[in-house]
């Protein structure tokens, strides 16, 4: 769509994308681009007739066909808009242009169109044109933790559309997020007063604002546009009619066309509407027989038929044509997954297979042929490309020092691999001819720019490898790090970002005596609760093209390795910190506090760990009351002590005597084997003295820890990079961390 974007959703992401932005054209009848660069004297004029994404107009495009040396670039647009991030792309690269960018709408320039537009040092607005903005939007499915990430993104693209708009007119970013909300259709009056366009020009010679393209799928489309692009279509009908003969000879050969497929000849006009509506284009063979069909049902001029309008039909015949060629792409992908060659998918595109029956013929044909995956090509095992990613990334795990524990079969011929014999191998599994790329830099080159194209043999292998590479190294980094504080802490999950509310052990209700009616009364909890939320904590890693070319794998890899430390670091930074910097509770109160019990106040009884001191803060915990003033008794199960106290905390916990210089060896020690020791470093930055004891998080509410749906470990996804030679892995982390309850905690500042 128009400020359409291409969805990280797994399932068939790309033909999903090409689909929407083919609706955009509906209204044209040809298959041509209406995109072209032509000369001037001291530049050249660029014609973006069309919609942006491809197979449409692609920044590459223009990349590839404008001259570096050229003075004035002069940019003509007649677009609906389309794929954001070809819209981007083009916007940065004419921005970066050293040339003068001259903009032109011709027509008009909407969406990402509008965007492109902004980067005009003039901005010049046709007569008969409109301009148009709005919050760019996608058709997506998936999970939820899948549409969250979709919205992030499409927040973020929102602001990037807004600060371009915002530097043109001059306008607060609030203002212009407004205008973008409300999908704002600009007159060229209108778009030169708001600051978007310079001036206004004269008409241009066969510009047709509407013809082109399919305007319904906006919300606010002006009136002229609509009825401009309804006209169009009506005069295409006409025409269509005319080339066909009269109106009665195209209902002629609508009729017949009917009876071929079924209708008895003695059908009625009504019994052969009800023919045609309930007739399965899916079952008709012969292409030629459908693409008449649909030419008919187009150019059909009488007036609708009840239940079943000439707008039905048309989606009815569009919807019947779009699955046909999805079946086909979806046979061809899979038997091009299965290493079998284009003639068996055509055979069983000819035989009206859908996609389970082509699947199973597929199994069958694997059963009784093993091909080889090409010249030059490896294969491991059965030819499925899971297996061969999984079995590269098993070897190069050998390389990174990150070994699986049970390697894939075939691994063994990756353990020494460079990234360019991995490359070589993905592109020539993709169809690609690497024979003629005979340096590394071209290589390079060559899986970058294909990379995150999708498909089932595709360069989406390659970056997926490199994924698992840098998710081994970060996993490995992250569960080998210290984290000291996992006993004492309640892990749990959340499924988004909203402030979580606590419910304390220590607040529950105390159960009543049921009277002799049976009756029980309702026990309520505090309103006045704890509370945290999750937040997301990340970065990027690159597999660079210099990285390629250097076969730089340790360079790669110990970057995510040094972010899965870090992330484990993160938490203990969270979770100590919470300890450490004695936040103030929902009471008003901080965490360690008199009011709350649970710091030690007695001078007597402050000071380093001693067997004294200990009793004097079992006592503190188990005397703790529930706001009802019943007795909690909390028996504390950590010792928490910075490390210049540890190694006196391990002699008073694991000693078989009390360790006191005016007691003999006989005296049994009370404290052995009671607590359990933990020393952290982070509590030394704050005091070498203070020490803590924790209750057991399975009795006591202490400290809780949230990760987003469950997922302890760092997460990581790629994404390939059009404005550099890299393919860009972010790592991110969401995890949130909160104080439940005060009673679960006790601190002696030691001085």
């Amino acid at each position: 769509m128009p400020g359409l974007i291409k969805p990280n959703i797994k399932s068939r992401k790309a033909k999903s994308n090409n689909k929407q932005l083919a609706k955009l054209r509906a209204g044209r009848t040809g298959g041509d681009t209406d995109f072209r660069v032509a000369a001037t004297d001291n530049g050249v004029d660029v014609y973006l007739y069309d919609v942006i994404g491809w197979p449409f107009i692609e920044a590459g495009d223009l990349l590839y066909q404008i001259p570096k040396g050229v003075k004035t670039i002069h940019v003509h647009i007649n677009s609906p808009g389309g794929d954001v991030f070809e819209g981007m792309a083009i916007y940065n690269l004419l921005t970066g242009h050293k040339a003068e960018v001259i903009v032109s709408v011709d027509g008009v320039a909407a969406s990402s169109a509008s965007l492109i537009a902004m980067a005009g040092d003039r901005i010049n607005m046709s007569k008969a044109s409109f301009m148009m903005i709005h919050n760019p939007w996608a058709m997506l499915s998936g999970d939820a933790q899948e549409l969250r990430k979709e919205a992030d993104l499409l927040d973020k693209i929102s602001d990037v559309f807004a600060e371009a708009y915002c530097s043109k007119s001059g306008k607060s970013k609030q203002d212009v997020l407004a205008m973008m909300q409300a999908e704002t259709w600009f007159t060229p009056a209108e778009a030169v007063e708001s600051g978007l366009a310079h001036e206004i020009t004269g008409e241009v010679e066969g510009s047709d604002i509407s013809a082109a393209f399919d305007f319904s799928i906006f919300n606010n489309t002006p009136d002229l546009i609509r009825q401009g692009a309804a006209g169009s279509r009506q005069a295409q009908a006409k025409f269509s009619t005319k080339k066909q003969g009269t109106e009665d000879e195209m209902n002629k050969k609508l009729r017949a066309l009917l009876e071929r497929l079924g209708l008895a000849k003695e059908s009625t006009e009504d019994q052969a509407w009800n023919f045609l509506a309930e007739l399965d284009l899916d079952k008709i063979e012969d292409q030629e027989d459908k693409d008449r069909l649909i030419q008919a049902l187009i150019a059909k001029t009488e007036p609708d038929k009840p239940g079943f309008t000439r707008a039905d039909m048309e989606a009815a015949a569009k919807k019947a044509a779009q699955d046909e060629r999805n079946r086909a792409a979806t046979i061809r992908d899979d038997v091009r997954v299965a290493g079998l060659d284009d003639t068996f998918a055509r055979e069983l595109i000819d035989k009206d297979m859908n996609a389970d029956q082509a699947r199973q013929a597929i199994m069958d044909k694997m059963k009784t042929t093993n091909p080889p995956m090409g010249s030059g090509r490896f294969t491991v095992g059965e030819t499925d490309h899971e297996k061969f990613k999984v079995a590269v990334a098993d070897g190069l795990s050998f390389r990174t020092n990150a070994r699986a524990k049970d390697p894939a079969p075939g691994h063994e011929t990756f353990r020494a691999a460079s990234i360019e014999f991995i490359a070589r191998q993905c592109l020539e599994r993709m169809g690609v001819n690497t024979q003629g790329l005979a340096s590394r830099d071209q290589v390079a080159r060559e899986i970058l720019k294909r990379s995150g194209q999708g498909g089932g043999f595709s360069t989406d292998d390659f970056t997926s490898i490199f994924m698992d590479v840098a998710n081994k190294s970060l996993l490995r980094a992250y569960q080998e790090a210290p984290a000291t504080w996992r006993p004492i802490v309640n892990v749990v999950s959340a499924s988004d970002f909203k402030t979580i509310y606590g419910v304390s052990l220590s607040d529950a209700p105390e159960l009543e005596l049921i009277n002799e009616h049976g009756e029980y009364k309702e026990g309520k909890l505090s309103d006045d609760q704890e509370s945290y939320s999750i937040k997301s904590y990340g970065k990027m890693v690159y597999l660079t093209r210099v990285m390629i070319v250097n076969d730089d794998l340790r360079a790669f890899t110990r970057i995510p390795q040094m972010y899965g430390s870090a992330a484990r670091r993160k938490e203990s930074d969270l979770v100590w910190g919470k300890i450490t910097g004695n936040p103030v509770m929902h009471d008003g109160v901080a965490l360690f506090h008199a009011d709350h019990g649970n710091l030690e106040t007695v001078a007597g009884n402050k000071g380093v760990v001693d067997s004294d001191k200990l009793d004097a803060g079992r006592k503190s915990m188990r005397l703790q009351t529930a706001p009802n003033g019943s007795k909690l008794d909390i028996r504390p199960a950590f010792l928490a002590v910075p490390v210049a106290q540890e190694t006196k905390a391990d002699i008073i916990l694991r000693s078989a005597a009390l360790p006191t210089a005016d007691m003999s060896s006989g005296v049994h020690n009370p404290w052995a084997g009671k607590l359990t020791p933990i020393s952290e470093p982070r509590l030394d930055d704050v005091s070498a003295k203070a020490w803590y004891l924790i209750g057991d998080p399975s009795q006591v509410d202490t400290i809780e820890v949230a990760y987003l749906d469950g997922n302890e470990q760092p997460y990581t996804e790629e994404q390939a990079l059009f404005e550099r030679d890299a393919v860009g892995y972010k790592i991110r982390h969401d995890v949130g961390v909160g104080v439940m309850d005060d009673k679960g905690l006790f601190k002696n500042p030691g001085e």
